[in-house]
């Protein structure tokens, strides 16, 4: 009985090496080496020669993974930019009503704010465009927000991505931004350069493509500059996109053959044919100066110029609460503005007509009054994040009256609530806005008689 339990136990050894042996014969291919090794030798900072990275460690693309069968829509009959309806949303506002510092944004990259902040002598619905194209190839359409310029005339234009967004558990996200000092520019076959600085000795350049879901970055090659401890200058590369030399290479290669890297990343580098955000399916109307609702506009200023008395005004009362305030002949229509926000959460966004800042009238994307009942004497119109509206009315010795409004998807308005309401955070303060004022109706136009 011993000895054959001895024979079993060596057999399972005998086998146990085999396998091992195979699994270590497995072929490893190694990491292809960015610098002609007969033209210029990399070393580490220490001096030693040093292997290069091991790129299962930087982030790669994950290997499919078997997932249960569910039935999923044709991606050919999404509407992708529908999906994508609340980033066009946000890049309409703030094109329309300019950046607010006081607002948090969901979509607009540090670089788009730069370009809203310092438009020049350019019209942004004209220079900010977007092109939507599957970069991935995944078969999502990835949505990419940006514009050509060039520093002078007589400089080659360039494609600037401001931001790029995919499609993740059906909502629009953030896969990556530029901005002035973190450039993106387009290459061939989805994948892109970038560059940026941090300092005159520091500068940073590089190829990067998406992950096959869209979702990462990944990076093929990054190189960069950095001075060391003793005052020079030190060239470094990596797979991983991270500045950082101690997880790169030092390059022992002249400062001419670094830019000249840079120089021929360039020259691959290719022009989008951007769509112009003047040209994006907007709400209601647009105006030839890409004036959304500019029906609803032309009315509101037509009326504030008519000098009609209060008799004649009382036919247009249920169509706007300005006429409760004395609007137009006894109000400071300085301040009876108008701007543009997405509140209901449909990706598109409304007009609100607002006086001394609270939200008076708010109209819909088919040019309807969704809520035209705000701000009464002695009440306020409060707008939540959520899309609520909450007016509170004071009655005098009777003390306060709060009525909830929700929007309702059947009647497209917004509905007082029957059941009690408490909001969970604060009101949200709108943007000053453009002054009704301001707005230019087309000669020859009466829509008031």
């Amino acid at each position: 009985m011993k000895k054959r339990s001895l024979a079993t136990f060596i057999i399972c050894l005998i086998m146990c090496g085999i396998l091992a042996g195979c699994s270590a014969s497995t072929d490893a291919t190694p990491a292809e080496n960015p610098i002609n090794a007969n033209e210029d030798k990399i070393t580490t900072e220490d001096g030693k020669d040093k292997e290069e990275p091991d790129n299962d460690a930087t982030d790669k693309e994950e290997p499919d993974r078997d997932e249960p069968d569910k039935e999923e829509p044709d991606k050919d009959e999404i509407d992708y930019e529908e999906m994508y309806g609340p980033v066009f949303a946000e890049v309409l506002e703030v094109l329309n009503n300019g950046f607010d510092y006081d607002r948090e944004y969901d979509y607009i990259s540090d670089g788009l704010m730069e370009r809203v902040m310092y438009p020049g002598e350019k019209d942004l619905l004209d220079d900010i465009g977007y092109v939507m194209e599957d970069i991935s190839g995944d078969g999502i359409p990835e949505l990419m927000i940006g514009y050509n310029d060039s520093f002078d005339e007589d400089e080659i234009k360039r494609s600037y991505v401001l931001s790029v967004f995919t499609i993740s558990e059906d909502k629009p996200c953030t896969v990556f931004s530029g901005w002035a000092r973190n450039r993106y520019w387009p290459l061939p076959d989805g994948h892109f350069y970038n560059s940026g600085s941090s300092g005159a000795s520091n500068t940073e350049f590089g190829e990067n493509h998406l992950s096959k879901d869209g979702t990462k970055v990944i990076w093929d090659d990054l190189y960069f500059s950095e001075e060391d401890a003793s005052g020079n200058i030190g060239f470094f590369h990596n797979n991983s996109g991270v500045w950082d030399r101690s997880e790169s290479e030092r390059l022992d290669i002249p400062d001419r053959k670094f830019w000249k890297l840079m120089d021929e990343y360039e020259e691959r580098c290719i022009l989008f044919s951007w769509t112009p955000m003047r040209e994006r399916k907007s709400p209601a109307d647009i105006d030839e100066v890409g004036e959304p609702y500019c029906g609803v506009l032309y009315w509101y200023k037509q009326l504030q110029e008519s000098g009609k008395s209060w008799d004649e005004m009382e036919k247009y009362d249920s169509q706007t609460a300005l006429v409760q305030h004395g609007w137009p002949y006894s109000t400071n229509n300085d301040e009876v503005r108008y701007v543009y926000q997405d509140i209901t959460g449909d990706g598109l966004i409304e007009l609100i007509i607002t006086y001394y800042g609270d939200p008076v009238d708010i109209y819909s994307n088919d040019g309807d009054a969704v809520y035209a009942y705000g701000v009464p004497y002695r009440a306020i119109a409060q707008i939540y994040p959520d899309g609520m509206i909450m007016e509170g009315l004071t009655m005098g010795a009777k003390g306060w009256r709060e009525t909830w409004y929700r929007y309702d998807n059947d009647t497209y308005k917004y509905v007082p609530l029957k059941e009690k309401y408490s909001e969970g955070s604060e009101g949200i303060t709108l943007p000053e806005g453009k002054r009704i004022a301001d707005v230019v109706v087309p000669e020859g136009m009466n829509l008031i008689d």
